[in-house]
C-alpha cells in the first residue's frame, strides 16, 4: 500500500510546513524539524506523533490514525480516527486525514496563542 514510515515521515513534515508557515509570524521552530532530534529538543520544541494503523487484506479494510502533540513531558493535543475503505483508495484517505489534523492542529495552535497575547496584554 505504499504507508511506510519513510514515505509519510516526508508528507507528514511537507504539509506541517505548509500549514504552519503561513500563519506563523517567525516560524523558527520549522527550522529545527530534524528526523531524529534530541531529548533536549523534544523537550523544548515538542513534537508531532502520528500513528497509523491498517488492519484486513480486503475489503472492508479498516486503519486507525492517531495524532499527538506535545513535548517529552505529556501530550496537550490528540485526535483519532477509525474508518473502513478500499484497499486502492486508503493510502489516499489516510494522507487526507493527516492533512485535516494538521489544519486542526493549527487552528488550535493559533487560537491559544492569540488568546494567551490577548490575557497578557490585559494582565499588565
Amino acid at each position: 500500500m505504499g504507508l511506510y514510515e519513510n514515505k509519510l515521515r516526508p508528507y507528514v513534515l511537507l504539509q506541517f510546513e505548509e500549514i504552519f508557515t503561513p500563519k506563523m509570524k517567525s516560524p523558527y521552530s520549522l527550522r529545527k524539524i530534524v528526523e531524529s532530534t534530541t531529548l533536549f529538543d523534544r523537550k523544548r520544541f515538542g513534537r508531532l506523533i502520528f500513528v497509523v494503523w491498517v488492519i484486513g487484506n480486503d475489503y472492508p479494510m479498516y486503519y486507525y490514525i492517531e495524532a499527538k502533540a506535545g513535548n517529552q513531558l505529556h501530550y496537550f493535543w490528540r485526535r483519532d480516527v477509525l474508518k473502513k475503505g478500499l484497499k486502492e483508495e486508503i493510502p489516499d484517505d489516510i494522507k487526507k486525514v493527516i492533512k485535516e489534523f494538521i489544519q486542526e492542529l493549527a487552528n488550535d495552535f493559533l487560537r491559544l496563542k492569540s488568546k494567551n497575547r490577548l490575557f497578557c496584554i490585559k494582565k499588565r
